[in-house]
């Protein structure tokens, strides 16, 4: 077994049987496209960078099994592998609006590789930020519980959310949205609003 057989092997540990299913049965649909030799992908880049609308959707085609290849790249870096196909299949289909501009066939095919990498690496970078605002999220909202908690067991009742905005500092609708997310309530908040002693 050859070093790359092993690296790819690596790759797909990574992904859940689903993955494996979905990337498996993809790669056999378009394993069925006609690799291009060399003289026929120059023509087709040629006749695409003239703006020949056939030509693009041509190498659109001859380009998919590229973006499962670069989509292996970014495996395991926490965003399912059929969403990065589908981001790098999003950039591949843009990338076509722009390579009127390259100079040579060399020059595109660097253009299309680029734009089908930077979309994946945004895709992820913005699936950690999202994931990283909801951990800070989830960490306010153990702190609105635990201080809700805190302040029944010091008033030796249910408390209002009024009450907690004003000892805590929090919002009305954080406090609420907090209270939405973990089921309708908090147990240690009177939402009639009265201070029942």
């Amino acid at each position: 077994m050859s070093n790359q057989q092993s690296e790819n092997n690596a790759e797909l540990n990574l992904l859940s049987a689903e993955e494996k299913d979905y990337f498996e049965l993809y790669l056999k649909e378009i394993r069925e496209i006609k690799e291009l030799s060399e003289e026929e992908k120059n023509a087709l880049f040629a006749k695409a960078m003239s703006g020949d609308k056939q030509a693009k959707n041509d190498l659109i085609r001859a380009n998919l099994v590229r973006v499962t290849e670069i989509a292996r790249l970014y495996i395991g870096q926490g965003v399912p592998l059929d969403d990065l196909i589908g981001e790098g299949n999003v950039a591949l289909a843009s990338a076509m609006e722009v390579i009127e501009q390259e100079e040579s066939a060399e020059e595109a095919e660097q253009c299309i590789v680029s734009m089908i990498m930077s979309a994946m690496e945004e895709l992820i970078d913005d699936d950690a930020k999202s994931h990283d605002a909801f951990e800070e999220w989830a960490e306010r909202a153990n702190e609105v519980l635990d201080k809700a908690r805190e302040l029944s067991e010091d008033y030796m009742r249910k408390i209002t959310i009024k009450e907690l905005c004003e000892e805590a500092g929090y919002t009305e609708e954080f406090v609420k949205d907090v209270m939405d997310i973990t089921g309708g309530g908090i147990e240690f908040i009177d939402l009639t609003g009265n201070k029942n002693e």
